[in-house]
């Protein structure tokens, strides 16, 4: 099994070093930087080691993996001990409002995925990738194939569905304008 972590390199020390994390706050709230003090959700807390999705990762996963799980609900194969153990942490230090499990049954690799949402509002969420796992894990390269093939045919099928649809709309036009013009209600899908 192999697992992919996502822990930033250069906050992982703050999250097991008191004494670091300590000199590091001091630093920032003696040069007055509320944007690394914000990143920290609570007085006691690390700031969260772990990176932002980015707009590519975020669309390519919600297409290959369209099912959300809670972590606590998540039951589709077993989590890995060091991915248990990134979750674990994200508790602990409360660095998230909200952790899912982003899965699918045609895609054997879920991702884990830490949300934040800014005063409460859940239109403006930010996430963080955690960890993802699998036998195989593809690369950003690859996944991004995969999901534009898949959402590909999703596409096409709609809209050889949409043109079947207009096309007997159109092959009844006389029918049905005649209909709506005495007074009957006709349906135009468009």
């Amino acid at each position: 099994m192999n697992v992919e972590s996502y822990l930033v390199k250069e906050t992982q020390e703050l999250v097991v070093d008191a004494k670091s994390l300590d000199k590091w706050k001091a630093q920032c709230e003696k040069l007055e930087m509320e944007g690394q003090l914000s990143l920290v959700n609570k007085k006691d807390a690390s700031p969260i080691p772990f990176r932002t999705m980015t707009v590519q990762e975020n669309h390519v996963y919600e297409v290959l993996l369209p099912q959300r799980d809670s972590y606590r609900e998540y039951d589709k194969q077993p989590i890995p001990l060091e991915v248990l153990s990134l979750i674990a942490l994200a508790e602990k230090e409360n660095y998230f409002k909200e952790i899912q499990i982003w899965s699918d049954y045609d895609q054997p690799d879920p991702v884990v995925v830490g949300i934040v949402y800014p005063d409460d509002s859940t239109w403006n969420k930010t996430r963080y990738i955690i960890a993802r796992w699998g036998e195989e894990l593809d690369s950003m390269v690859i996944l991004v194939k995969k999901a534009i093939a898949k959402e590909k045919a999703k596409r096409t099928a709609q809209l050889k569905d949409k043109i079947t649809k207009c096309t007997a709309q159109l092959e009844n036009i006389e029918d049905q304008l005649e209909s709506h013009f005495n007074g009957n209600r006709v349906y135009w899908e468009v």
